[in-house]
């Protein structure tokens, strides 16, 4: 098959923030309190600590459930998270982006900034495997890795350097089948768009990707899949910005993500634990 490679370019992400419900809320309390009552909101608002996270693209969806759980526990922290492909994200961190913690899709792509001194206390949270990904018709009546070499067939994937196109090419490789995609994308979730609205025949994602599509996309298991098993390493700057409340309630989460509840949430998600948890 011959088609033109297209890259997708680098999109701006902006950060999510997470309990906006309870916020409104905060300030209808206030706006109904008393004098006093105010003066002791005010004292509160100044006591809220937030951290901000590079968060892989394949993580957008099962994030927001930890954030809440972790907010119960947790109400002084406002957690806020940059969905990226994790180059991009270990770049953005090097280059001084105000990341607390990095939460990424492979432990490679945290090499470059283990290397530049920028990251520290890494722990694996959670393990993923790759999966074909199709439109919710299957159009091409794609049932394998071997239909991707099929006439015509347009196929999505991860650029090589992103975890998700690190894993899609031990798979291939495994496999054997050749062929040109006709798209390679920089993040997982691009891929997984491409699919949703058909303007390709196929993809590999993530196991998880295809579940958070919620029936949108079909999702097909590749032989030896736990082969190409990639495993996320969560680490925490060490920007010395002088917030020591951050720091804190950023090892604060990190050390949540391998609690039983927050590991209860990511096996929802259908993430893996990590190896001997």
């Amino acid at each position: 098959m011959t088609s033109s490679l297209i890259r997708s370019s680098t999109r701006a992400a902006t950060f999510r923030r997470a309990g906006a419900a309870l916020a409104a809320t905060a300030v209808l309390a206030a706006g109904c309190s008393t004098d006093s009552d105010s003066g002791s909101g005010a004292d509160s608002e100044q006591s809220q600590v937030t951290i901000r996270i590079g968060a892989a693209a394949s993580l957008s969806d099962v994030l927001p459930q930890l954030i809440e759980k972790f907010n119960e526990t947790n109400p002084d922290v406002q957690v806020e998270f940059e969905p990226a492909g994790s180059p991009t994200l270990v770049s953005q961190l090097i280059g001084g982006a105000p990341y607390n913690l990095v939460m990424l899709a492979s432990e490679a792509s945290l090499e470059p900034a283990t290397k530049a001194g920028v990251v520290t206390g890494e722990a694996i949270f959670a393990r993923n495997v790759p999966q074909i990904a199709v439109p919710a018709d299957n159009p091409a009546h794609i049932d394998g890795l071997d239909d991707f070499a099929g006439e015509d067939v347009r196929v999505a994937l991860c650029e090589v350097e992103v975890p998700c196109g690190a894993a899609a090419k031990k798979v291939i490789d495994a496999d054997g089948v050749q062929f040109e995609p006709v798209t390679r994308e920089n993040d997982v979730t691009a891929v997984l768009t491409r699919v949703r609205t058909g303007e390709v025949d196929a993809g590999i994602v993530y196991r998880t990707d295809v579940a958070s599509a919620r029936g949108e996309v079909e999702g097909i298991d590749v032989p030896d899949a736990e082969a190409a098993t990639t495993s996320y390493p969560v680490a925490q700057s060490t920007a010395d910005d002088g917030d020591e409340a951050a720091d804190s309630a950023a090892g604060k989460f990190q050390d949540f993500l391998l609690t039983p509840e927050a590991q209860s949430i990511l096996a929802q998600a259908g993430f893996l634990a990590p190896e001997g948890n």
